[in-house]
């Protein structure tokens, strides 16, 4: 999804520049920076990828939704399949730099 996304940012706008990426809430946050001044047609890309992004599992990429731990009604919220929430809820699936990784026992 972000390879996409970056790939319709830079037939845009070649000058862009990712200023922030961060995940939050379950969500993605991407803001960019462009010179040429873009900004108005970019608005929808990113939009588009911030809807999709809350309807993919951060682990696996399937469809999923925004849960937290064990469906508590506090916690750190992702977006998960019901596939990789068991394992994110018992700590056995997390996401390490980047990289999905899981822990044994």
């Amino acid at each position: 999804m972000l390879e996409r996304l970056h790939e319709h940012i830079h037939a845009i706008a070649p000058d862009h520049r990712l200023v922030d990426l961060t995940e939050k809430l379950g969500g993605l946050r991407l803001r960019v920076e462009n010179p040429a001044g873009a900004v108005d047609t970019l608005r929808p890309l990113i939009a588009s990828a911030q809807a999709e992004a809350m309807r993919t599992c951060e682990f696996c990429g399937v469809p999923g939704r925004i849960r937290t731990r064990n469906d508590s009604p506090m916690g750190w919220r992702k977006t998960v399949c019901d596939t990789c929430h068991s394992s994110w809820s018992t700590h056995r699936l997390m996401i390490v730099r980047g990289v999905v990784r899981t822990r044994n026992g």
